[in-house]
């Protein structure tokens, strides 16, 4: 693969606390059933449906010493399944390679901000999350209640009309979701990446759809004037980028301004997306659909990507600007 642009944030991360007046904020797991290995804690436990075995729980979360056997085994019982602690990407990342299924992770790395992961089992493949600066246990049952999520958010793509486009669009196999979902002291952030793979007569290809969403206002950890900015979006791959659209979604498209410098013969998609009405400067969605041709699919696919998410506060004389990243190399394990 070729090399990413690395990315770094311009303010630390945060997650949300018991007090927010987010409206994105879930009900913590109500009506859903929890499994706690032993070295987890959960707060608010007294509050929560517990049950002692895995399999009959809708989520189960394990510490990241866990055996992988016992986290692979939940995963195999169709539970979704989250690890928490120092390393817990690791500890996840083999139970999936040991589970069998087709699964990805949209960032193949992680660090000490990568606390909590989890990963959601769909029929012949694995889902996987990855949360950013989640305080545990304070804001554990938040982010386990979002591993439930299915979906991202709606967006609607441009279609290009490409015959590139359509021949790998017919004819595909879902190989994983996989996102990445963060919060800071001005906005949050919401990265879904998805890939399918094709093989016929003229060759293999994937299609990839990277969506994000940023917000601003209520979502942030503490009372915040700053507003949602901009979302870039930039793909590295190797191999030709057959075609490359992009589309938006929660406010109208004449709302945002669109710039596309993408280099596709180079394997490059780079696409921002920048608000220009209020509304929009609340929350706003970017996606962008890659059709990239490789020789053949292989057991591994990869690409490097950054979402670059951005907010601003108006000054005086200079605008302040707060950046989050979430740069580094995305891999896929088709499995037929």
């Amino acid at each position: 693969m070729a090399a990413g642009a690395a990315g770094t944030s311009a303010g630390c991360s945060g997650w949300i606390d018991g007090s927010s007046t987010n409206g994105n904020t879930p009900s913590e797991l109500g009506n859903h059933t929890v499994f706690a290995a032993e070295g987890v804690t959960l707060s608010r436990a007294e509050s929560l449906d517990r049950t002692s075995d895995p399999s009959n729980a809708d989520v189960a979360v394990y510490p990241a010493d866990a055996s992988v056997d016992s986290i692979t085994d939940s995963l195999q019982a169709e539970t979704a399944t989250a690890v928490v602690g120092a390393d817990a990407q690791a500890a996840l990342m083999e139970a999936c390679a040991a589970d069998g299924r087709s699964y990805g992770f949209a960032r193949n790395s992680w660090g000490p901000e990568t606390s909590v992961v989890a990963a959601t089992p769909s029929g012949d493949r694995i889902d996987t999350h990855l949360f950013v600066g989640v305080d545990v246990p304070d804001d554990l049952l938040w982010a386990l209640d979002d591993a439930l999520l299915t979906t991202g958010p709606e967006c609607t793509l441009r279609q290009n009309g490409s015959e590139h486009s359509e021949r790998f669009t017919e004819d595909t196999q879902p190989v994983s979701i996989s996102r990445i979902r963060g919060v800071n002291d001005v906005g949050g952030f919401d990265r879904w990446d998805r890939v399918r793979a094709t093989k016929h007569a003229g060759g293999a290809g994937y299609v990839v759809d990277i969506t994000g969403t940023i917000f601003a206002g209520p979502t942030a950890r503490h009372a915040s004037n700053y507003r949602s900015d901009q979302i870039r979006l930039v793909t590295h791959a190797d191999g030709q980028v057959e075609s490359a659209t992009l589309g938006v979604g929660g406010v109208p498209v004449d709302a945002l301004h669109i710039d596309d410098r993408s280099k596709r013969s180079d394997g490059v998609v780079e696409q921002a997306v920048t608000p220009e009405s209020d509304a929009a400067r609340q929350s706003f969605t970017a996606c962008q659909r890659a059709v990239i041709t490789t020789d053949t699919v292989e057991e591994q696919f990869s690409y490097t990507v950054n979402g670059r998410f951005r907010w601003r506060r108006s000054g005086l004389l200079d605008d302040d600007l707060w950046h989050y990243h979430t740069p580094g190399q995305a891999a896929w394990y088709p499995r037929w």
